[in-house]
Protein backbone atom coordinates (compact mmCIF):
# COMPACT_ATOMS: atom_id res chain seq x y z
CA UNK A 1 0.00 0.00 0.00
CA UNK A 2 0.90 3.17 -0.09
CA UNK A 3 2.21 5.51 2.58
CA UNK A 4 0.58 8.74 3.06
CA UNK A 5 2.83 11.77 4.50
CA UNK A 6 2.74 15.37 4.76
CA UNK A 7 3.66 16.65 1.52
CA UNK A 8 3.76 20.91 2.28
CA UNK A 9 3.37 22.90 -1.57
CA UNK A 10 3.62 19.90 -3.37
CA UNK A 11 1.44 22.22 -6.29
CA UNK A 12 0.94 25.76 -6.02
CA UNK A 13 -1.57 26.14 -3.80
CA UNK A 14 -1.74 22.61 -2.95
CA UNK A 15 -0.46 21.26 0.31
CA UNK A 16 -1.16 17.13 2.00
CA UNK A 17 -1.61 17.08 4.77
CA UNK A 18 -1.83 13.46 5.72
CA UNK A 19 -1.71 13.36 9.74
CA UNK A 20 -4.22 11.88 12.40
CA UNK A 21 -4.25 15.62 14.15
CA UNK A 22 -5.05 17.19 10.66
CA UNK A 23 -8.04 18.80 9.19
CA UNK A 24 -9.66 19.50 5.93
CA UNK A 25 -11.29 22.36 4.72
CA UNK A 26 -14.99 23.04 2.95
CA UNK A 27 -16.21 25.48 0.82
CA UNK A 28 -17.38 28.48 3.05
CA UNK A 29 -14.52 27.74 5.76
CA UNK A 30 -13.08 30.82 6.72
CA UNK A 31 -8.84 31.18 8.22
CA UNK A 32 -6.77 34.27 8.55
CA UNK A 33 -6.28 34.61 4.78
CA UNK A 34 -10.01 34.62 3.83
CA UNK A 35 -12.44 32.59 2.87
CA UNK A 36 -12.82 29.11 0.54
CA UNK A 37 -14.82 29.33 -2.30
CA UNK A 38 -15.99 26.36 -3.94
CA UNK A 39 -14.63 26.22 -7.77
CA UNK A 40 -17.86 25.42 -9.16
CA UNK A 41 -16.53 22.14 -10.83
CA UNK A 42 -18.21 18.46 -9.74
CA UNK A 43 -16.39 16.34 -8.10
CA UNK A 44 -15.35 12.88 -9.60
CA UNK A 45 -14.29 9.46 -8.29
CA UNK A 46 -9.95 9.22 -9.07
CA UNK A 47 -9.18 6.57 -10.49
CA UNK A 48 -5.20 6.68 -11.57
CA UNK A 49 -1.41 6.00 -9.75
CA UNK A 50 -0.71 9.83 -9.32
CA UNK A 51 -0.93 9.74 -5.42
CA UNK A 52 1.64 6.43 -5.77
CA UNK A 53 3.77 8.97 -7.62
CA UNK A 54 3.38 11.87 -4.85
CA UNK A 55 4.39 9.52 -1.84
CA UNK A 56 6.70 7.34 -4.04
CA UNK A 57 9.56 10.31 -3.58
CA UNK A 58 10.74 12.76 -2.01
CA UNK A 59 10.17 16.36 -2.71
CA UNK A 60 7.58 18.74 -4.01
CA UNK A 61 6.65 17.92 -7.48
CA UNK A 62 8.75 20.20 -9.62
CA UNK A 63 11.40 18.42 -7.63
CA UNK A 64 10.00 15.05 -8.58
CA UNK A 65 10.30 15.89 -12.03
CA UNK A 66 13.65 17.58 -12.69
CA UNK A 67 15.12 14.67 -10.27
CA UNK A 68 15.71 12.29 -12.94
CA UNK A 69 18.06 15.54 -14.58
CA UNK A 70 20.41 16.14 -11.42
CA UNK A 71 23.83 16.46 -11.57
CA UNK A 72 24.04 13.17 -9.59
CA UNK A 73 22.17 11.53 -11.64
CA UNK A 74 23.52 12.69 -15.06
CA UNK A 75 27.09 12.33 -13.40
CA UNK A 76 26.56 9.35 -11.50
CA UNK A 77 30.95 8.61 -10.97
CA UNK A 78 32.00 12.20 -10.69
CA UNK A 79 32.89 13.20 -6.91
CA UNK A 80 31.38 16.91 -5.99
CA UNK A 81 33.83 16.14 -2.64
CA UNK A 82 35.39 19.49 -3.46
CA UNK A 83 31.65 21.07 -3.24
CA UNK A 84 31.53 22.91 0.20
CA UNK A 85 27.92 20.99 1.27
CA UNK A 86 25.28 24.45 1.99
CA UNK A 87 28.53 26.94 1.64
CA UNK A 88 27.39 27.79 -1.95
CA UNK A 89 31.18 26.87 -3.41
CA UNK A 90 34.19 28.64 -4.80
CA UNK A 91 31.65 30.83 -6.85
CA UNK A 92 29.61 32.50 -3.76
CA UNK A 93 33.16 32.96 -2.04
CA UNK A 94 34.31 34.66 -4.72
CA UNK A 95 31.12 37.25 -5.49
CA UNK A 96 31.61 37.85 -1.69
CA UNK A 97 34.85 39.02 -2.15
CA UNK A 98 33.84 41.65 -4.91
CA UNK A 99 30.59 43.11 -2.88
Amino acid sequence: GIEYTQKIGYLPSVDIKAHPNNYFVLAGSRTLKGQYKHNGIKTCEYNGDFEQRIFSKQGNYTQQTLEPYSVKRVLPNNSFDHLANGKGGEGKKAYQRII
